[in-house]
């Protein structure tokens, strides 16, 4: 039987959610789920990313192929070093995006004209001659 590790599309339309989930390659994307190894969401920026790595690896050393989505989530988290241990001593990873630096609204700094500049006007002037 091939394993595959991939993506499961859950959510409302237009707001997808995913599960990272092992299953049978030849069962549809709904299909079927062997196990349940984490959840990818990109639209909820307090913790859009969660793999148990303990059962990834379980999985890898069994024979289950990644998809490349996945290949590429898991060498996000591998990169930027965002594991933890949780109470049962498994290795998790996550990822929690930073929230972003308030904008600062500029002010407006009003300008007085320095001494004997003018700041005068000038006259409209016409391309046609007047007769």
């Amino acid at each position: 039987m091939a394993v595959k590790i991939r993506l499961q599309r859950v959510g409302m339309p237009k707001q997808p959610n995913y599960r990272i989930v092992v299953c049978d390659a030849r069962k549809p994307r709904g299909g079927a789920v062997l196990e349940n190894l984490g959840h990818y969401a990109p639209y909820k920026p307090e913790k859009p990313l969660d793999i148990d790595m303990d059962s990834y690896r379980n999985w890898i050393s069994k024979g289950a192929q990644p998809t490349d989505p996945v290949k590429k989530l898991v060498r996000i988290l591998r990169k930027r070093g965002k594991t933890e241990t949780t109470e049962g001593g498994k290795e998790k990873a996550t990822e929690a995006v930073v929230a972003p630096v308030p904008v600062v609204e500029p002010t407006l700094v009003e300008t007085t004209p320095a001494e004997g500049s003018t700041l005068e006007p000038q006259a409209e002037t016409s391309t046609e001659d007047t007769v």
